[in-house]
């Protein structure tokens, strides 16, 4: 499997709050399928540290030759976008 294939397989998305030591808010996201977890005080906040941590996880796992979890087949809707967005850069000049 390519790279763009691990990086199109969809991890089910757990989020929730809860009240920290601090009294504040803090909400929380994981996929537990790739064993990582992300905070915010916003979700979005949140859930953008996740991606990042979910697309640098699997690079590493995948350069490194280590085994990903694969719990159901990547999206074709995102491997054609990717797929697409690669023949448009070759294609510049």
């Amino acid at each position: 499997m390519r790279l763009e294939e691990y990086l199109a397989i969809p991890y089910v998305l757990t989020a929730y709050s809860a009240v920290g030591d601090d009294g504040r808010w803090h909400r929380y996201v994981e996929y537990e399928e790739l064993g990582c977890m992300a905070e915010g005080d916003h979700i979005i906040e949140a859930m953008d540290r996740l991606e990042a941590m979910r697309v640098q996880l699997i690079t590493d796992r995948y350069q490194r030759g280590e085994e990903i979890a694969v719990p159901r087949p990547p999206l074709r809707s995102v491997q054609r976008s990717l797929e697409a967005r690669g023949r448009q850069a070759a294609e510049r000049p």
